[in-house]
This record gives C-alpha cells, sequence and structure tokens, in this order.
C-alpha cells in the first residue's frame, strides 16, 4: 500500500531528444511538491551503469526502490508526481493513453506537458552523444508504465 497522500501525476511527454529530462530537472526540483519517478537514474544509482537496464530481477528491485522512495513521504505532503513518457509512436501513445484513464477512473489530477521540437533538438543530441548518463526515455517507457501502474494499485 503507497503510504504517502498522492494523487497527481503529470507526465511530460513528447519525442525524444526534446528536452523532456532537461525540463523536468529545471522545473520539477522542489524535492517537497514533486517526486520524479527515474528508473534510470535509480537503475543506475543500484547497479552504477545502464547494462541489463530490461533485466526483470534488475526492474524489479529498482521499482521496490522507487515504491520505497514514495512511502518516505509524509502522508500529509501534497506531492505530484512527475513522469517521462516518450511519444510519438502509436503503441506507446494508446499504452499512456490508457494508463491515463485508469488515473482517472480513481480519481486523479492527471496533468500533461507535451514537449515539442524546435531549434533546440540538435543541441540536446549533441549534449546527449556526449553525456554517458544518457539514457533515451523511449527505453524507459515501460518500466515507468509498470512504476505509475503499481502505485496506482497501492493507493487508496
Amino acid at each position: 500500500m503507497i503510504q504517502a497522500n498522492i494523487k497527481k501525476v503529470q507526465f511530460i511527454t513528447g519525442l525524444p531528444l526534446t528536452g523532456k529530462s532537461t525540463f523536468i530537472e529545471e522545473k520539477f526540483n522542489n524535492k517537497n511538491k514533486f517526486y520524479t519517478i527515474n528508473y534510470a537514474q535509480k537503475f543506475s544509482k543500484l547497479f552504477g551503469d545502464y547494462d541489463d537496464l530490461n533485466n526483470t530481477y534488475k526492474s524489479q528491485l529498482v521499482c521496490e526502490e522507487i515504491i520505497k522512495d514514495i512511502n518516505t513521504l509524509s502522508e500529509n505532503s501534497d506531492i505530484t508526481l512527475i513522469v517521462e513518457y516518450c511519444t510519438g509512436f502509436h503503441a506507446s501513445s494508446a499504452k499512456l493513453e490508457s494508463l491515463i484513464d485508469k488515473l482517472i477512473m480513481k480519481n486523479w489530477y492527471v496533468f500533461v506537458k507535451q514537449m515539442e521540437t524546435g531549434l533546440k533538438t540538435h543541441r540536446f543530441q549533441q549534449m546527449a552523444e556526449n553525456d554517458p548518463s544518457y539514457c533515451p526515455s523511449m527505453i524507459l517507457n515501460d518500466h515507468h508504465y509498470k512504476i505509475v501502474s503499481k502505485i496506482l494499485d497501492n493507493s487508496a
């Protein structure tokens, strides 16, 4: 059971390299108001790199650690979950729509910010190519989907 009083989620969506991660880092860094579900960051912290990112056992451990983090939040906190989600591909967009429907049916407040492609895309691509900690959001969708689904299933 999720102990914290969480009923809001903000999805930051968009194509790869549209600045979703950068936007999240810049706009949602207040830990008293936001908890960012960041599978890649937690995976790297636990295992040191991104090798076996889709390993079932490691994935389960990462999910459990994120749930533990959320459970340490105060029940009285008004926390919004922040979730990066790569869209623009039919299957991933349909899955996100399904998840949003489930959240709304459980009376969650759902917000979606769609990042746009633009002049900065080239700059983001250069940054990603030179950053060993960069992990493409497209490969994180299933992990973020599973984590949010588990939170939803375990919420009051």
